[in-house]
């Protein structure tokens, strides 16, 4: 409980308690999404998934992600105005280090922002999300995986789905590409038994997209590399 200020934390288990919880990742500034259009029909499949139309009035993790720069946000941009107009609203997980920063004012956000601390023992690219050095989730990821643990620890429902927009750089790909952190999240988010469900769309920045899953097989590699000099040590 640590990880969130507690008073704010109950302000949001209170505020979601009777609703359904998910979660959309998927690329961040630096590979983007191609089109746009494309994005919004995704957004609106996904709304749609989540008995959005029919009433439910579903509820997203939203983790600060910019809306004008083409990443995931964009997608929650839309998300937000589809929630505004038949119900439905986000919160907001962020780290500590961005307390300065204007909330995005296109995102449909409702209880207190949880400001959470950033790592400082994790890969550059996971300083707002992922896993630290022994793979352990932090910042971002870390308030979704423990938000997650609350409500079950309150008889509360499991987020119920994590939805992955993303591309497939190769069609023999057993799974399909995404950012950093997104990677990292999926595979926490499996290993909790959260249903993962892919939605794609092309990049914007394939190339860019190539070189982050050699990032994420370096961080996997060290990761590995640091578990094995922890059990020397221990001996």
């Amino acid at each position: 409980m640590s990880h969130f200020d507690k008073k704010n934390m109950y302000k949001i288990l209170e505020s979601i308690k009777n609703h359904d919880l998910y979660s959309m990742i998927g690329f961040g500034s630096r590979v983007q999404y191609k089109d746009e259009d494309k994005l919004k029909y995704i957004v609106q499949d996904i709304y749609k998934e989540v008995g959005g139309f029919e009433g439910t009035n579903p509820v997203f993790i939203y983790n600060g992600d910019p809306s004008n720069d083409g990443s995931i946000g964009v997608a929650y941009a839309h998300l937000s105005l589809i929630m505004k107009k038949n119900g439905g609203f986000l919160i907001m997980s962020q780290i500590e280090d961005t307390k300065e920063w204007p909330i995005d004012e296109n995102m449909y956000i409702q209880g207190p922002i949880l400001y959470v601390p950033s790592s400082k023992d994790c890969p550059e690219q996971c300083k707002y999300g992922g896993v630290d050095y022994y793979g352990s989730p932090v910042a971002n990821t870390k308030s979704i995986v423990l938000i997650n643990n609350l409500r079950i620890q309150r008889s509360e429902n499991p987020i119920k789905k994590i939805f992955v927009v993303c591309d497939k750089l190769n069609e023999t790909d057993i799974e399909p590409s995404v950012s950093v952190i997104a990677y990292f999240e999926r595979v926490i988010f499996k290993n909790l038994r959260i249903p993962v469900i892919h939605k794609f769309t092309e990049a914007k920045n394939k190339d860019l997209l190539h070189s982050v899953q050699n990032e994420i097989y370096t961080i996997i590699h060290e990761i590995a590399m640091r578990a094995i000099s922890s059990k020397c040590i221990k001996f």
